[in-house]
């Protein structure tokens, strides 16, 4: 397995439940994080995704802290999100004022699908 992660090989591990898929995962992971420091891995868990935006969303957030500092990773995120708000302010017959806060999802997806 380790060989499969240094040379980019696709690897589709079977077997029932709790026979130890992961733990062998984690285990090459470890091997070559330690001998090999230039090959990142990341490790995504899908169980609780639900949609494509989601899976991106954490996909773009394991690369990003994975291949950076706890600074770049603060500032970058902070200003990533800043750019991708749109506001939206809407007048009713009231005088109050509403304003909400929304992100484009199309928007969000292509600049994911740019890293």
């Amino acid at each position: 397995m380790t060989n499969n992660f240094r040379l980019g090989t696709n690897t589709i591990l079977i077997s029932p439940r709790r026979w130890g898929k992961s733990s062998l995962v984690d285990k090459a992971s470890e091997i070559i994080r330690k001998g090999s420091p230039e090959i990142v891995i990341i490790k995504i868990d899908l169980f609780n995704i639900r949609s494509e935006i989601e899976f991106y969303n954490e996909l773009a957030e394991k690369v990003f802290r994975a291949t950076s500092s706890k600074f770049e990773y603060v500032t970058e995120s902070v200003g990533n999100f800043i750019k991708q708000l749109m506001p939206k302010i809407s007048f009713s017959p009231s005088p109050d004022l509403e304003f909400s806060i929304s992100i484009d999802n199309n928007d969000l997806i292509n600049n994911l699908m740019k890293y």
